[in-house]
């Protein structure tokens, strides 16, 4: 069992196609997420079934971001189909520098997540998410799941850097940069590095350079990942500012282990 691709699936006209030629090459059957199934399964890989977590799932083509207060049963969610690939090229790549592609986005992007908690039933928006950490209904941080969320803290601590202080290029690097700082926390499980606060997320994003700017928007970096590096860091700033956060937990998980989680018996 596996799971990927699933916004493209969404947005695809031909997917009926595609899942006939799977089923008739391979004998496997799939099926496409919901915005909502996606979602929960994020929520549940994240929290591990505890409520009183917000839950963030960076993807390429969309986001999901999910959360279920303390003593509720339920899970609400929402998806914005913007993500870190769509961003990129369309508020990054053509930008002067970072710091006028970052605000075009974070605006952007505010305007997108609330436009989808207003749809919700009842209407729910980041001034009443904000309402729930005050209160404690939910906790302040913010968990990220799987590598789209884990290339933060690499980043932000400078870890994809090479000596002369440009960027790791290739993807053997990568890979051994991306598992080389797992840690375990007794509340989060394992998490691919400690928690970021937002002070560190902050500081990482004012100091986004035109050298890094050229690099990270360039090939090999800009497909490694430079898309990530700049979209998801910007976007997990505005939700810590907008929702009070505090700190920014990253952990391995994919949407399988909440699909699987959610079939065990409890």
């Amino acid at each position: 069992m596996a799971a990927g691709a699933t916004q493209w699936a969404r947005d695809a006209t031909n997917v009926a196609d595609v899942a006939a030629r799977v089923k008739e090459a391979t004998g496997i059957a799939f099926d496409v997420l919901s915005p909502m199934q996606e979602a929960a399964y994020s929520y549940v890989a994240g929290s591990f079934r505890r409520p009183g977590r917000i839950v963030l799932d960076a993807g390429s083509n969309s986001f999901q971001l999910s959360w279920q207060e303390k003593g509720s049963a339920t899970i609400r969610s929402i998806l914005v189909p913007y993500g870190y690939v769509r961003a990129a090229a369309n508020d990054f790549d053509p930008a002067p520098d970072y710091a006028s592609a970052r605000a075009a986005y974070q605006q952007r992007a505010r305007a997108s997540i609330e436009q989808e908690l207003g749809r919700l039933t009842p209407p729910s928006s980041l001034s009443r998410l904000r309402d729930l950490v005050h209160r404690g209904a939910i906790g302040p941080e913010i968990i990220a799941v799987g590598e789209d969320g884990a290339v933060v803290p690499l980043v932000v601590r400078g870890w994809l850097r090479d000596g002369s202080g440009g960027w790791t290029a290739d993807q053997k690097s990568y890979d051994q940069v991306l598992n080389g700082h797992r840690t375990t926390d007794r509340s989060f499980g394992t998490m691919t590095a400690p928690p970021l606060s937002r002070t560190e997320v902050q500081s990482y994003l004012r100091g986004v350079g035109p050298r890094d700017f050229k690099a990270l928007t360039s090939d090999p970096v800009r497909g490694l990942y430079g898309q990530k590096a700049l979209v998801v860091p910007a976007l997990a700033e505005l939700l810590l500012d907008e929702l009070g956060g505090s700190r920014l937990v990253t952990v391995p998980q994919e949407v399988t282990t909440g699909h699987i989680l959610t079939r065990l018996p409890e």
